[in-house]
């Protein structure tokens, strides 16, 4: 999954005496692994709930 780090940048409208508030990508683009996030579910858990199937992406 590629994604794109996201920042809330203030900025300070001087003549108009305001602010105002933009999402603006910084940094650069990177692919997240979703099994990184996540731990594989133990069979043991599993053969107590077998709700808990499928298992976690990638495992």
């Amino acid at each position: 999954m590629d994604t794109q780090y996201t920042a809330l940048c203030t900025y300070c409208i001087f003549n108009e005496n305001k602010y105002i508030f933009v999402k603006e990508k910084v940094g650069p683009s990177y692919t997240f692994d979703v099994k990184l996030n996540s731990l594989m579910i133990p069979n043991d858990e599993i053969s107590k709930n077998p709700q808990l199937l499928p298992n976690n992406p990638g495992y």
